[in-house]
């Protein structure tokens, strides 16, 4: 009998210790927040312009190289050896430049990343600062981004936090 009124006592008490130490958690959809953002939305114009701008300039170099390349058939029969090279050559180097052009623009570290990066990354810390500070202000041990994350299977839309944020953010 003591054993069964020690368990039981043993049991209230975790469950009296499980109820004060239980972390709240919450959901932010950050994509819905940031495309209400007029500043992301600015940003996102401008680099999508950007990224037109320098493919259309591509566009043209292969397209002139393509000519070169055609011009050069076209006459190569007629040209001796040494013009044959040089025109061979020529191409060549054009074919270098444009695919170096692309790499600048378009490469890993190219200028698109780098300004992609300038221009979110200033709105993205506003969005995780405001997110943070709520966390805070409500004692929410973890938020979880549900925008892109397929392996989530179900949440309860009572625990979302998307609209206050947007609140917090004055959207």
């Amino acid at each position: 009998m003591k054993k069964l009124i020690y368990s039981i006592s043993f049991i209230f008490f975790a469950m009296g210790l499980m109820a004060q130490t239980t972390t709240k958690i919450a959901f932010v959809d950050t994509q819905v927040i940031l495309e209400a953002m007029p500043a992301y939305q600015n940003a996102i114009t401008q680099i999508d312009n950007l990224s037109a701008q320098w493919e259309k300039e591509l566009e043209q170099k292969y397209l002139e190289i393509d000519q070169m390349y055609k011009k050069y058939q076209a006459e190569a029969y007629l040209l001796p050896q040494n013009e044959k090279t040089k025109r061979e050559n020529e191409i060549i180097e054009a074919e270098k430049a444009a695919k170096e052009l692309q790499k600048k623009y378009f490469g890993p570290e190219g200028e698109l990343f780098q300004r992609r990066k300038a221009l979110l990354q200033p709105i993205q810390n506003q969005l995780y600062q405001a997110i943070n500070d709520y966390a805070d202000a409500n004692r929410i041990g973890a938020i979880f981004d549900i925008s892109n994350n397929t392996a989530l299977l179900f949440y309860d839309t009572k625990l979302d936090i998307t609209n206050d944020i947007k609140k917090s953010l004055g959207l």
